[in-house]
């Protein structure tokens, strides 16, 4: 057993929007890391529950986040579940595609959802839901000087390196290949 497996055995790890992309690789390497994981989606159950049968000791939710009952739902059953939440990650998100021409005309009902939401997020990130993101490729390749988007291990790599650090709080860890220096 790795040191991180030791330190980590018998911590309740929750990753919220986690059977895809960035939220699926930060649970797999938690996995490994020696946590428990539990999975969470507002939507993809089966998913969700496959994900889970395939990582051992792992548990999976569904809850609607936007719903405070249900979010307040999710926390009791994890707890009833595991008897414990040592680290949360909060990786679900939204996304709502308003042309910029179009920006007076969004809602505050949308504006509040994707500012509750979506506050901070990682850099451009190859995942399926980026696939067909043409324009932001491009510009990731041309501007980056690590030329390409972040796999989504790389961020779960961060996200683990931030679940072993017992001093390190309330900071915002960029990861953006290099963009800002640039």
């Amino acid at each position: 057993m790795s040191y991180h497996q030791e330190k980590n055995k018998g911590r309740v790890a929750l990753i919220t929007g986690s059977t895809s992309g960035i939220g699926k690789a930060i649970a797999l390497q938690l996995a490994e890391d020696g946590f428990t994981v539990v999975l969470h989606s507002r939507s993809s159950v089966m998913e969700g529950e496959d994900l889970a049968r395939s990582i051992p000791s792992a548990t999976y939710f569904q809850a609607d986040l936007s719903d405070q009952v249900q979010t307040k739902r999710l926390i009791s059953d994890v707890l009833l579940c595991h008897g414990r939440l040592d680290v949360l990650v909060n990786n679900a998100g939204i996304n709502a595609m308003i042309p910029h021409d179009s920006l007076k005309e969004a809602t505050a009902e949308v504006w509040r959802e994707l500012y509750q939401v979506n506050v901070i997020a990682p850099g451009f990130v190859d995942t399926p839901m980026t696939e067909s993101w043409v324009e932001a490729h491009k510009l990731w390749k041309e501007k980056s000087p690590m030329k390409r988007g972040a796999k989504p291990s790389e961020i779960a790599h961060t996200a683990s390196m931030l679940t072993s650090s017992s001093y390190l709080t309330g900071e915002i860890i960029l990861s953006d290949g290099g963009l800002n220096l640039t």
